[in-house]
């Protein structure tokens, strides 16, 4: 909703100059970089904005390489640096909060968010696996989810409405939970694909059974 107008505004005239997919990427991730030093040292406001600034940076690449027909196997790498840099802000808030003193169990809250963000991706992509589709895809619940439930995008701005208030710390410990929730919402709806993923290859299998005996 907010950084998609930008992004296709960007690039509407990053087209036109020589800057390459990949050099969008490597700037993206030495901004993200950037923003983990500032977030581990207290910087919180300038770490932020940089956060916030990546969300819209993160898109870009992308973008210019579908729209100067750039696309490669290795842009698939993007994903597992966003992925690098994302946990790196979330340990990077955890060590300043803990050594400031603000949460002194810090490192849980850290434990537990990482925890439920593995899962999260686990049942995401069992389901894309499964049945080729996103779960957002699926219905009204899980599209709501998606909008308002755990991902980077969603605490960057959560962090931000918290630094601005003067409660980042407690922000911290919302984003765990909410990170919690969106597991707990998105498992019946894993499960149930799960199931009826696995009926299928079952009937599949008894009539590839069945056509082979005859």
């Amino acid at each position: 909703i907010i950084h998609g107008p930008i992004e296709t505004f960007i690039v509407s005239h990053l087209c036109e100059t020589s800057v390459t997919p990949n050099q969008l990427t490597i700037l993206t991730n030495v901004v993200a970089w950037s923003a983990t030093i500032l977030l581990a040292t207290g910087r919180l406001g300038w770490g932020l904005a940089l956060a916030v600034i990546v969300g819209v940076l993160d898109g870009l690449d992308g973008k210019q390489a579908r729209v100067k027909v750039e696309t490669t196997k290795r842009g698939k790498l993007e994903h597992w640096f966003d992925a690098f840099f994302e946990i790196s802000w979330w340990v990077a808030l955890a060590y300043y909060f803990n050594n400031s003193g603000q949460i002194p169990g810090a490192f849980r809250y850290l434990a537990l968010l990482l925890l439920a963000e593995g899962l999260d991706g686990i049942l995401k992509s069992g389901i894309r696996f499964a049945i080729g589709r996103s779960i957002e895809e699926l219905g009204i619940l899980e599209r709501v989810v998606h909008l308002i439930g755990g991902r980077r995008n969603v605490f960057v701005w959560m962090l931000t409405v918290g630094f601005l208030l003067g409660t980042p710390a407690k922000t911290f410990i919302i984003m765990t939970f909410l990170e919690l929730a969106t597991v707990i919402l998105h498992l019946p709806r894993a499960i149930s694909v799960f199931y009826l993923a696995y009926k299928e290859s079952q009937i599949q299998a008894r009539t590839s059974k069945a056509l082979g005996a005859e």
